[in-house]
Order: structure tokens, then sequence, then C-alpha cells
């Protein structure tokens, strides 16, 4: 038996012999791949952040475009506000049962009764002038 024992042993470490040689080179190789595999990820990231910083530098005239234009229109919203307020002034005043004589007349060229209207000349303030002065002399 002891002959029968002696090939089989050799052969086991023939074949160990020669399953070890593979495995070397194949760590050699997955080496050689996981570099390979490794710059390819960081070229494809690069691509890839290149597209997108030049894609980024075209989005922001845009955005600076964009952000005047907001900026022109909220202007005139501010605008529009501030007439719309003098207009909703002007709109009760016009609607208001208290102030409806006063409305009337600045609409119109009736006065009330009670009141009347003074209208100065130009020669009549000379004149009034002169007197003035005339009677505050004697």
């Amino acid at each position: 038996m002891s002959a029968l024992r002696k090939p089989t042993e050799q052969l086991e470490v023939e074949s160990r012999r020669i399953l070890s040689l593979p495995s070397k080179r194949r760590r050699r190789y997955s080496y050689g791949a996981i570099v390979v595999e490794t710059l390819l990820k960081v070229l494809v990231n690069g691509v890839l952040s290149a597209a997108a910083i030049a894609a980024l530098s075209d989005l922001l005239p845009h955005l600076q475009s964009n952000r005047a234009k907001l900026q022109e229109i909220q202007v005139r919203v501010e605008e529009a506000e501030v007439k719309v307020e003098q207009l909703r002034d002007k709109f009760s005043k016009t609607f208001d049962p208290s102030q409806a004589k006063s409305v009337m007349q600045q609409q119109s060229a009736r006065m009330d009764p009670d009141r009347r209207r003074v209208v100065f000349n130009k020669s009549s303030r000379k004149t009034a002038g002169k007197k003035a002065l005339l009677e505050g002399s004697e």
C-alpha cells in the first residue's frame, strides 16, 4: 500500500505547484486590472466634471440676465403698488359721503353758496398796495 500512496503524494505536490503559479499570475493581472479600472473611473469622472463645469459656465450669463430682469420687474411692481395705493385713496375719497361737497367743488366750477370766490387781478394788487402806502403815510 505504501507503494500506492507515494505516487498520489507526488501528484498532489506537483498539482500544488502548478496551481500556485497561475494564482500568482492571476494576482498580477488582477492588480493591473484594478489599476486600469481605477484609471478609467478617474478619467470618466474627470470628463464628467469638465462637462458639468462647461455647462455651468454657459448658464451663469443666463442667471445674471434673469436676475437683472427680476430686479427690473420688482421695481415696476413697487411703482405699481404705490400707484394702486394712490388710486385707492382717491377712490375712497371720491365715494366718501362726508367729502361729497369738496369733491363736487374740485371737479366742477360750482361753489358752495356760503362761500365767496375771491379773484385777484394784477392791476388791483398794484393799486391796493399804493393806497395802503398812501394811507399809512398820512
